[in-house]
């Protein structure tokens, strides 16, 4: 028993569509209004830099910007965390699971109980796991290799739930870098510099980054 947390390194974490495409958490006239730009001309070209300061952002703190689904994907080796008293979730903010099951190589699957853990969170949405029994492993016997456990549900802000100022801060300044390296042949350098303001932020961006725990 104990605490068991989960990175990107143990496991597969897929994020399938935003399940509200209307909600946009870094919208092209913030970014316009951040860099005092007043006109049209680099609309495609802030739209290009806005993709790539999403994308970044959330594969360098694990957050989950627009509410989507999620499934992630656990390999026999991980299967200890079970056992634990509490899991951490490798992204946020997790807003629920509709399900955890353990499978084998061979495709059979078994569902673990919803009345066997609680799904909760801390203040920036992490997601925490815990269970509610010593025997939450379904009985494989001694086929443990080529199990897996996967997890689904929900993560991710919306509307009601918008993305804290903090983070929207950091990806403005990415913006600001993306948009001062805007040269044809930049686009390397426009992204190191991005990922740089990443880790400038980390400070303030510590409740969102799970290795910093």
């Amino acid at each position: 028993m104990g605490i068991y947390i989960l990175d990107h390194d143990q496991c597969i974490v897929n994020i399938g569509a935003k399940a509200t495409p209307e909600y946009d958490p870094l919208p092209i006239p913030k970014i316009k209004t951040h860099l005092d730009i007043q006109h049209q001309e680099h609309d495609d070209l802030l739209t290009q830099i806005r993709a790539d300061v999403i994308d970044l952002f959330e594969r360098y703190t694990n957050v989950v910007l627009a509410r989507s689904a999620y499934t992630v994907t656990l390999d026999s080796s991980t299967l200890s965390f079970l056992h634990s008293s509490k899991a951490y979730l490798p992204l946020m903010p997790v807003v629920d699971i509709t399900s955890i099951s353990v499978a084998d190589k061979d495709g059979g699957s078994i569902s673990i109980a919803a009345d066997k853990y609680l799904l909760q969170s801390d203040r920036s949405g992490h997601g925490i796991i815990t269970f509610l029994s010593h025997k939450t492993l379904p009985d494989f016997g001694n086929a443990r290799e080529g199990l897996s456990v996967v997890i689904v549900g929900n993560a991710g802000y919306n509307t009601a739930s918008p993305v804290p100022a903090t983070a929207v801060g950091a990806m403005l300044s990415m913006c600001a870098q993306g948009f001062m390296h805007r040269g044809a042949n930049e686009l390397s350098l426009r992204q190191e510099n991005m990922v740089r303001v990443v880790h400038g932020y980390n400070e303030r961006l510590n409740s969102f980054v799970l290795n910093n725990w």
